[in-house]
């Protein structure tokens, strides 16, 4: 994914990661604390929707954090359509074909390295701070990647993104990869079926209903994002947009998310002018993909894992001022995404021997 003869260069990938890891450690860390405003991600609750207009209208000082704690999970789009998009540049373009069983293993296996520890920290911290603490069986269904599928009663944190993620891959696997360009054809037709189908299926959940939180945190849910990736990986993979296209793509998009926040047919979409803004912002606002938001998205993939821990430990001081908690809690998500990048470069915790050729 890198040079001029594609769509994103490898750095606009990382740095995408950055920007996007950015605003959902904000979000995770303000839509919990009293006073902000509260995000529709897994049910679509109409009063969210207008307590978020009525701050809107009063022009808060904290309107920015307001805007984060609202949409920042929308930036989760961002994350799915680079993974879409990277596995059909990684995969699709070699010679030889894919191994479909040692692609899932080996994809499990690097989950399993980036979520063990901190669902062992967090679990730890929780016990003396007010969430639930981690039970076994819970437990074992989010290291198996199967929490999001058999038990509703996942642990808050991110840590059900995994289990989702790790669905994506098994799809992509099992029914997107084709060695063929015909076979691609007629994949990429199944996979834009599959997503209006499922998409569409959430018409049959009340808005606010448990089943439909059940069903928002697999997968399925998340597949019109993930189809934009692979639709752009394989059949727009040039350099067609330039800053001014950029430009416009980014203002309609991102001015799109909020009447499509407010409404509960657009909302199953959110995640695709939110993926297609941050290619345009990045298009328009080469700046943004400096090195040192390359440097965050590197280390994306923790901090994805270790905020959840940093926000747990400043729990009892942030609820009650959050503003001035928050770049303790952003210097040590840091901290400890850097510490275990570094253990997990060394095997610390499960051996390289697993995903060994």
């Amino acid at each position: 994914m890198s040079g001029s003869k594609t769509l994103l260069t490898r750095a606009e990938c990382t740095a995408l990661k950055g920007i996007a890891i950015i605003c959902i450690i904000l979000h995770n860390f303000f839509h919990v604390m009293p006073g902000y405003a509260r995000e529709n991600e897994y049910r679509f609750l109409i009063s969210n929707v207008e307590k978020f207009a009525g701050i809107l209208e009063r022009h808060s000082l904290h309107l920015p954090l307001q805007i984060i704690s609202y949409g920042g999970f929308m930036t989760l789009g961002i994350f799915l359509m680079l993974t879409g998009y990277g596995l059909v540049v990684k995969y699709e373009n070699r010679p030889e074909p894919l191994r479909r069983a040692r692609f899932v293993w080996e994809h499990y296996v690097k989950l399993l390295r980036l979520m063990f520890v901190p669902l062992v920290m967090v679990t730890f911290v929780a016990y003396f701070h007010p969430m639930r603490p981690l039970g076994p069986i819970t437990g074992t269904l989010e290291l198996l990647m199967l929490s999001n599928v058999l038990n509703t009663d996942y642990f808050p944190g991110p840590f059900w993104y995994f289990s989702m993620i790790f669905q994506a891959y098994v799809l992509y696997a099992l029914v997107i990869y084709r060695k063929t360009e015909r076979g691609r054809t007629w994949s990429s037709v199944l996979l834009v079926v599959m997503t209006l189908v499922f998409t569409l299926l959430q018409w049959l959940f009340e808005p606010e209903s448990p089943n439909l939180e059940w069903y928002r945190l697999n997968v399925v849910a998340y597949l019109p994002a993930f189809t934009l990736g692979v639709l752009l990986g394989r059949y727009a993979n040039r350099p067609w947009l330039g800053r001014t296209g950029g430009a416009v793509m980014a203002v309609v998009c991102t001015l799109a998310l909020w009447p499509m926040s407010r409404s509960y047919g657009w909302w199953m979409w959110i995640y695709v002018p939110a993926a297609l803004a941050g290619i345009g912002w990045i298009k328009a606002l080469p700046w943004l993909g400096a090195k040192p938001m390359q440097w965050i998205g590197r280390l994306s993939s923790y901090l994805f894992a270790n905020h959840a821990t940093s926000r747990q430990l400043f729990w009892d001081l942030a609820i009650k001022h959050p503003v001035t908690w928050l770049i303790p809690y952003l210097v040590v998500a840091v901290l400890l995404s850097m510490a275990h990048r570094w253990a997990d470069q060394r095997n610390w915790f499960i051996t390289s021997a697993f995903t060994r050729k």
